[in-house]
């Protein structure tokens, strides 16, 4: 054989080959390219952000005469009507005059911040106080100064002021999770809606205990005021066809068919929807996601 057909007989090789890796490896290796994600079940929830302002039931006992001071009862305890606080040496003896719980720190305000007056307190104006936390434990006092305080547990409030865009996710009788700073959390009912003019007040109660809700007057803290449990999914890798929306989930063949998704809340980033099947407005019953399926993360590429 010369060596022009040795050439011809190379040359049809490699188109073969092309040919072959054309038809065959270069769809595999596209496929196995494809970004795709698993689905998995997990929660979402909508919050604000927010300044809350607590509220209790409590009263204040101050010193009627100077002298030294002995203590019974440790901070944040729980206590019942009689038992012994603490004695003003010589001049007084504390006992507990209703069920509560033993607080020695104090603002100075716990006559502004009271259930009967919290609904008419503005935002301009409790901003505008230089609210320090004191401690009232001393070895002596003065006439006049502050001991401890008695705050009533079974039931306390959370003020806060949320601005216009926002307040549509409040409504009275709702019941919102705050969760605060240091990781604790309690559930609330949402009391009363107050227009303070250009924001709203919501006033929050409780019926949870919170180890620093004696001590603290201010705190920042996170307001959910939706959750939601489902199958999460990133709202990029949501699209539509012929009307509805879906993801393309990746079937036994290798390929991506489009499948019907119902949203049941959306954070703007992730949405959470129903999983294995849903009825839609027309009353159809339609096969839809599930945990573990594998979709594309761009619509496009379906």
């Amino acid at each position: 054989m010369n060596k022009i057909g040795k050439a011809l007989i190379v040359l049809f090789i490699l188109a073969v080959a092309g040919l072959y890796a054309v038809i065959y490896v270069v769809p595999s290796i596209t496929g196995a390219l494809t970004p795709t994600l698993i689905l998995q079940y997990g929660n979402l929830s909508i919050s604000d952000q927010s300044k809350c302002y607590i509220v209790r039931d409590e009263r204040v006992y101050t010193a009627p005469a100077a002298g030294g001071t002995t203590y019974y009862t440790a901070d944040g305890i729980k206590v019942r009507t009689g038992v012994r606080i603490m004695d003003v040496n010589g001049v007084a003896d504390y006992f507990a005059d209703f069920n509560g719980v033993v607080c020695y720190y104090y603002d100075g305000y716990e006559n502004l911040f009271t259930p009967e007056n919290m609904a008419s307190l503005t935002q301009d104006q409790v901003e505008g106080l230089d609210i320090t936390i004191h401690n009232a434990v001393a070895d002596s006092v003065s006439q006049g100064a502050v001991l401890y305080k008695i705050c009533n547990n079974t039931k306390w409030y959370i003020l806060s002021w949320i601005q216009p865009g926002s307040i549509g996710k409040y409504q009275e009788g709702n019941s919102v999770t705050i969760n605060f700073p240091d990781g604790e959390y309690v559930k609330a009912n949402i009391e009363r809606i107050v227009n303070n003019d250009e924001s709203w007040l919501v006033v929050m109660s409780t019926t949870m205990y919170y180890e620093a809700f004696a001590r603290e007057r201010v705190t920042d803290a996170e307001i959910v005021t939706s959750e939601y449990s489902g199958i999460v999914i990133p709202n990029g890798s949501i699209t539509s066809k012929d009307g509805a929306i879906g993801v393309y989930v990746k079937r036994k063949s290798g390929e991506y068919a489009f499948t019907q998704i119902k949203v049941k809340m959306s954070d703007g980033e992730n949405s959470i929807v129903e999983m294995g099947s849903f009825t839609d407005e027309a009353g159809n019953k339609i096969n839809t996601v599930d945990v573990y399926d594998e979709i594309l993360k761009s619509p496009e590429q379906g």
